[in-house]
Formats: structure tokens, sequence, C-alpha cells
């Protein structure tokens, strides 16, 4: 009689933990799946005085204009030229874009450790006043940039010399989606600098969840 209820008891302690595993599989097939898109993108960004527009949901070029041009509508993210950063917001553009400086550079704190965007405290693009638009001959001229970004990322130590400082950004696209991007890359082959490679990830479903 004790095997049989030994028995019973052991079947029924199986089936129970059955239970369990199959309502924990059920939960986690009830989440929420996480909508968040990215890649890489390559912008060859080394011509002075020139702004080359990308847009993050389709990773592509999408138009460019001169450095003291301003660009409306909503089907551009952000903008290069050189090391400087536009963004379709403020005296840029017409979006809801922004960008917040990330706690830790990359290396420190790791790409995967941005797992969730602030709500606010996104800064805007403005005009700068001193904004390279040609080398030969020196030319300099007030253009709406995003000053937050400037020297954040990339510096130049000595002419042709340039330093990539692993900082991550995150961003608000132009329709006020969330996401994070890194320069992974900004000489090509050749030391030439210009030719940006950017690393980016953005949330599709609107929410600010980064994971």
């Amino acid at each position: 009689m004790s095997t049989n209820r030994l028995l019973i008891s052991m079947l029924m302690i199986v089936a129970l933990l059955g239970f369990q595993s199959c309502s924990k599989d059920d939960d986690d097939d009830n989440k929420p799946k996480s909508k968040l898109k990215g890649g890489e993108i390559e912008i060859n960004s080394s011509a002075w005085g020139k702004w080359i527009y990308v847009s993050l949901e389709s990773g592509k070029k999408v138009g460019e204009s001169k450095a003291e041009e301003k660009r409306d509508g909503l089907d551009w993210d952000m903008a290069f030229c050189r090391s400087d950063v536009r963004l379709n917001c403020g005296t840029s553009g017409t979006g809801k874009a922004g960008v917040i400086v990330a706690d830790g550079k990359f290396k420190k704190s790791g790409w995967e450790a941005v797992t969730e965007a602030p709500k606010d405290g996104y800064a805007v693009d403005e005009i700068y006043d001193k904004f390279m638009v040609s080398m030969q001959p020196y030319k300099e001229a007030q253009v709406s940039t995003a000053t937050t970004m400037k020297n954040k990322w990339v510096i130049m130590k000595t002419m042709g010399n340039y330093t990539i400082l692993d900082q991550i950004f995150i961003i608000k696209t132009a329709n006020g989606k969330y996401g994070k991007i890194w320069f992974k890359q900004y000489v090509n082959s050749e030391g030439k600098g210009g030719h940006i490679t950017l690393k980016y990830a953005y949330q599709d479903d609107g929410t600010r969840d980064l994971k």
C-alpha cells in the first residue's frame, strides 16, 4: 500500500511540474515581442559643405543638400557632413528627433547595456556659428546642426589622425520613435576621414524599450 501511495505522489509531482512548465511557456508566448529594428549603415560624408541624409527606417541614403540648406519632411532621421551630425528637429527639420548622450562609453557599458530610452531630456538642433563649409578656400558659416554631438564621437588629434570615442547616443527619430546609435568607424582603408560606419537600433512599436 505504501508503495502505491509513493508512486501516486511521484506521479502527481511530475504532473504538477509539467503544468507549471507549460504555464511558463504560455506566459512567454503571450509576452509582446520586441519590434527593435536596426543594422549598420555606411555613409560617405567626406565632402565639405554637404549633408548626406539617411533614413533609419529604410537604412538608406535619401538625399543631400548644401550645408546651409534645411530639409523639410519626415523621410530622413539623420544627416552627416564630415564628422558633424544633423537630426530632423529644431532648426534642422520639421521632425520630432532629438538626442541624449548615453551614460558610459561603448567599451565600458556596452551596446546591450542601453536597454531603455529616457522619456524626456532630448536636445534638438540649433545654429552653430562657426561651421566649416569649405577647406580650400577656408570658409565658415552659420549652419544648423546637432551641437550636443559635436566632438563627442570622434576627434582629430592631428591632421588626418582621428580617434573614435566609442560614445553611444540615445535618439528619437523624425517620427518620434526611440533608438540608439554607435559610430563604429570614421576613416576608410586609406585613412581618409568622412567614411562613417554607423550601428543603429530603433523601437518600431513606439515604446522606449531598446532591448
